[in-house]
């Protein structure tokens, strides 16, 4: 299962610390910072896409990534992700 986190902060840096214990996973993570709190703490080393979300790079992200799974770590992300997702889906 591919998973594609957004946001490395705090929240973001304990759903990845969860998510490494089960190796079957391919984790991608989505950050806007160089080094968010997840690389400072050594939770992950790097991020995967380097991207302030917005619905033009929520779609960039989603169709570069493919994932199975979006995990956004805030709620303001999770709206934006819901609206995105409720457009596309013609709702």
């Amino acid at each position: 299962m591919r998973i594609l986190v957004i946001g490395a902060g705090h929240t973001g840096a304990q759903v990845l610390h969860q998510l490494q214990k089960n190796p079957a996973l391919t984790v991608m993570v989505a950050d806007p910072h160089d080094r968010p709190y997840a690389v400072e703490q050594g939770i992950i080393a790097s991020i995967d896409y380097r991207e302030s979300l917005t619905p033009l790079t929520l779609e960039y992200l989603l169709e570069k990534s493919k994932p199975d799974l979006v995990l956004p770590d805030s709620p303001g992300y999770q709206a934006l992700y819901s609206e995105i997702r409720n457009l596309s889906q013609g709702a």
